[in-house]
């Protein structure tokens, strides 16, 4: 679906809302994942085609549905209003695929055999003991099963096996205090706003997520470590103060470790400079290719817990791996 095939739909819905996932509404506009500037852009067609999202398209997880709808003309109630501020500038622990997906659970009546199996069959160290979607009764996990197994005793219900103690918070928690309770408790179940659990995430979930969103820093760094030492003597002191915007900040440039990765590609599109470096490849296509990961890298520089595109990714590990190759050449 195209922004135009978007706003017929909306017009066709004759008032009401119209339902789509915030992955839906970024492939709209041609985008994968919510960035600074894809925000912006949505932002700003929300705006101009008087539009509201409900809950906000940025607060929810990428699969979960919001609503759409024409802002009101009249004067509009306390909650219109509040669904009409900006977006939520705090990331959640809503944002994460695992506070969205209903665990699988087992009722304290079952037997430990079914739990096991299920537990098994699954491959968790943990379920959930609850009977409905709000009432948890507590958390059979392998470490409760073991300690129990251990007293011996006929037993061969899971509320013989089970701990009652389970730590519950809203997907409204900040991702900050999410991970404190998550690496105290190393599970914690999620309740949405009408108190129903919706999620359960692990520490496991948290250190994948974490992964996921640190491994493109550290491409970074690697392909920045790999331009400083390209450029490394080649310039003199003079000649780096020269790509600084300021004054002030020219000023401060000693050395090529206190060039921004702007101004390293302000210092390398001169074809004078280019000839001092003594490299056999393109320029232009370098710079372009340079100009690709200052994009991405403002990006990734703007925390957000859906990660990067992985066309994205792609970039960023080929440019890792021309790099490698180019320092193997040099030697």
């Amino acid at each position: 679906m195209t922004e135009q095939e978007l706003i017929e739909k909306i017009d066709q819905s004759s008032g009401k809302s119209v339902k789509i996932t915030p992955r839906e509404l970024l492939r709209c506009f041609g985008q994968e994942r919510r960035s600074k500037f894809n925000n912006l852009h949505i932002k700003q067609f929300l705006q101009d085609n008087e539009l509201v999202s409900s809950p906000d398209f940025l607060s929810v997880y990428m699969d979960v549905n919001v609503e759409l709808k024409k802002k009101p003309k009249a004067k509009m109630t306390t909650s219109e209003k509040e669904e009409a501020v900006d977006y939520d500038p705090v990331s959640r622990i809503q944002l994460l695929e695992s506070a969205n997906r209903f665990p699988v659970t087992i009722k304290k009546e079952c037997s430990i055999h079914e739990a096991t199996t299920l537990m098994l069959m699954h491959d968790y160290s943990q379920l959930p003991v609850m009977n409905g979607t709000r009432q948890v009764d507590g958390l059979i996990t392998w470490e409760t099963i073991g300690n129990n197994l251990i007293h011996g005793g006929d037993k061969s219900m899971v509320k013989d096996f089970m701990k009652k103690n389970v730590t519950v918070i809203p997907n409204s928690t900040t991702l900050f205090d999410a991970v404190k309770f998550i690496i105290e408790n190393e599970v914690v179940l999620i309740k949405n706003d009408t108190n129903e659990i919706c999620g359960l995430v692990t520490a496991t979930d948290i250190s994948q997520q974490f992964v996921t969103i640190s491994e493109p820093f550290l491409i970074l760094e690697q392909i920045e470590n790999h331009i400083r030492k390209l450029l490394d003597g080649k310039f003199s002191v003079d000649k780096l103060k020269e790509v600084a915007n300021e004054e002030e900040r020219s000023s401060r440039i000693e050395s090529i470790s206190d060039l921004t990765f702007g101004e390293y590609i302000r210092l390398m599109e001169s074809a004078e400079n280019w000839e001092e470096m003594k490299l056999r490849i393109d320029r232009s296509t370098f710079v372009k290719r340079l100009e690709e990961i200052r994009r991405i890298r403002n990006d990734v520089m703007h925390f957000h817990p859906d990660g990067i595109a992985e066309k994205d990714f792609d970039i960023l590990r080929k440019t890792s791996s021309f790099f490698e190759n180019l320092a193997g050449y040099m030697k």
